[in-house]
């Protein structure tokens, strides 16, 4: 039997594809910003991406403070009938001191 992989405390997050997105085209406004020495372009643009970077920053706060337990139903199980990787069994997930989720 395998043993399980060791909980770590890195979170590591990806952007969506809107956030990408919206990353790509705060970039272009920032060149678009340069290239015609727009004041206020310059403004609004260090604003996304100010708050760009803030959203993640709690995003990233929040998804290192969630813990998940999740806890098989034995009694609904045959004996003969383990969980296995191509089943289809209910296991239910709770969240563990998660600071988003009230107690």
């Amino acid at each position: 039997m395998a043993a399980a992989p060791a909980p770590t405390r890195h979170a590591g997050l990806r952007p969506t594809r809107l956030g990408g997105t919206f990353l790509i085209l705060t970039l272009l406004t920032l060149i678009g910003c340069i290239n015609y020495s727009l004041s206020l372009g310059y403004l609004i643009t260090f604003l996304l991406a100010g708050i760009w970077i803030v959203t993640a920053a709690y995003l990233l706060r929040a998804a290192r403070a969630v813990q998940v337990r999740v806890t098989p139903r034995l009694a609904r199980w045959p004996a003969r009938s383990p969980a296995t990787a191509c089943s289809l069994k209910p296991f239910p997930a709770q969240p563990a001191g998660s600071p988003l989720l009230p107690p």
